[in-house]
């Protein structure tokens, strides 16, 4: 009995301090994460940058060159659009646009002329899961090492006949994998409600194909020389957390609406 009892208490040691490794591993790697990054794309010479911050439920994504940001609150479900230019917001919630758009594609039309103004038009109508078409991208590693902030990273050939091949950077972390993985859902019913797609859906096919096989990607390269384009995901660090008022439509901003979503509320006003 005593030797049963020292093997227990051996073992428990033995699973507490595993415990106490991990929890000191994920005090180390959650200030890398914490639900704040930046995403910075370079198309030729235009350079954009997009701000991606999560706080107690509630999402905000901004773009400072180009004067908007977009809250998403995951309680409720509602997207509300910032106009910095004139101090205007507009709202919308992802199931009210798929109700009023469900079986037809009477507001596509209108939608598809945002396209002169660089915007997407995505078939509302189409099932959140459609399988993919094409081949899928095959991936090749590349023999190299590298660091992205103190994290071991490796490099990838992916390669599609249809899209031509780039090379992206992965690193195992596990909470970039879940701010991404949670992350994508949100930007696809932006990209699909044609408010304001952040950066190409090949961007967001690809992160998926690395995703699937156990990758998380923080930098994407393609292109000519002439004409480069890089996709990158780098820290936020201005400061460790923002005022509740951030993610908030300011007291001075007026409700309106945007064109590429005039249809769909007009549709709903009227049931």
């Amino acid at each position: 009995m005593i030797i049963l009892k020292n093997r227990n208490r051996n073992g428990r040691s033995v699973f507490t301090n595993l415990q106490r490794i991990c929890f000191f591993c994920l005090l180390f790697l959650t200030p890398l994460w914490a639900g704040r990054v930046i995403v910075r794309t370079l198309e030729g010479d235009f350079e954009q940058e997009f701000r991606i911050l999560e706080q107690g439920g509630v999402w905000r994504i901004d773009a400072p060159a180009k004067y908007w940001s977009i809250l998403y609150d995951s309680k409720s479900g509602r997207y509300t659009g910032l106009e910095h230019r004139d101090a205007g917001y507009w709202e919308f919630r992802w199931e009210e646009v798929q109700r009023a758009t469900q079986g037809t594609k009477h507001h596509l039309n209108r939608l598809s002329d945002l396209n002169i103004e660089g915007y997407s038009s995505y078939d509302l109508t189409r099932p959140s899961k459609e399988p993919q078409k094409g081949t899928p991208w095959k991936i090749s590693p590349i023999q190299k090492e590298g660091f992205w902030f103190d994290l071991p990273s490796r490099f990838w050939d992916l390669n599609q006949s249809e899209k031509g091949n780039l090379r992206a950077q992965t690193v195992i972390h596990p909470f970039l994998k879940e701010f991404f993985s949670q992350f994508s859902q949100i930007h696809e019913q932006i990209r699909q409600a044609v408010v304001r797609p952040l950066w190409p859906e090949k961007v967001d096919e690809v992160l998926s194909t690395l995703r699937a096989s156990g990758e998380v990607g923080v930098k994407l390269e393609w292109g000519s020389e002439g004409t480069p384009f890089y996709w990158k995901v780098e820290r936020f660090d201005e400061k460790s957390s923002e005022a509740s008022t951030f993610f908030q439509v300011p007291s001075k901003y007026h409700p309106t609406t945007i064109e590429s979503l005039r249809g769909i509320l007009n549709s709903l006003e009227v049931k």
